[in-house]
């Protein structure tokens, strides 16, 4: 007859090692391409793919016979924490031992409305360095805030990756607001870049003492038989609303 040849393999392919999406990412993209490097084997290999939301207690979704180092799931994932890892399969059925497991965190979704606190909304001061502060943003996923100041319409500085929910302006340009109007928000940001911010609030900022008032009436040693006389100056001049202590 003729010769026919078979081949005995009885070791396992190497170890698959995850590539992407790197490990205990947060992300918005719920249709990743998954992928690994290649494995090792004296005969052709296909993989397995497998997912779960619980730590492999079960498997949620399981995938074999895959051709490529990768692997896109025919559906969007749902917002959870995933975890997910591979199998390598030679042609002589031999299965590797599981790839460590890699966490997926998916977040599609914004984080709650941050509430500005201070300074409230068309507050004058004389503090150019004043603390903003407003209410803390809920989300599943680790926070960051930004805060943004603009002046007169047209951007100026913004503080980006806030842990805290309020910030005081350390006194060095940009962080020192001169005198004029102000205009400042808040974003709130997941770790999986969703984001959700206020709207902007008004600040005017105005540090020089308006002018003195001349008294005008009654007249310097005038001699009157009024008891209750009425006292008049010449307004004072000053870039905000002012009222007068007599």
């Amino acid at each position: 007859s003729e010769i026919w040849s078979f081949n005995v393999d009885t070791i396992s392919p190497s170890v698959p090692q995850l590539q992407t999406p790197v490990n205990n990412i947060y992300t918005q993209n719920n249709r990743l391409i998954f992928s690994w490097n290649p494995a090792v084997d004296v005969s052709p290999i296909t993989y397995i793919f497998e997912i779960s939301n619980d730590g492999f207690q079960n498997i949620f979704f399981g995938k074999s016979g895959i051709v490529d180092a990768k692997y896109m799931l025919p559906w969007a994932l749902l917002d959870d924490t995933w975890q997910w890892r591979v199998k390598a399969r030679d042609a002589a059925g031999n299965i590797s031992e599981a790839s460590d497991m890699w966490t997926l965190n998916i977040d599609t979704h914004s984080p709650s409305f941050p509430h500005q606190n201070n300074p409230s909304h068309q507050l004058y001061t004389n503090d150019s360095t004043p603390t903003f502060s407003w209410t803390a943003s809920t989300d599943p996923s680790p926070l960051t805030y930004t805060l943004k100041l603009t002046k007169d319409n047209v951007f100026v500085f913004e503080k980006t990756e806030l842990t805290e929910t309020s910030y005081t302006l350390n006194g060095i340009e940009p962080e020192l607001l001169e005198d004029g109007i102000w205009g400042w928000s808040v974003s709130a940001i997941d770790a999986a870049g969703n984001t959700n911010f206020t709207a902007e609030r008004t600040l005017y900022v105005d540090t020089v003492q308006p002018s003195v008032p001349d008294l005008t009436a009654p007249a310097n040693d005038s001699y009157t038989d009024n008891q209750t006389p009425t006292f008049f100056w010449t307004p004072a001049t000053d870039a905000s609303p002012r009222t007068y202590a007599f």
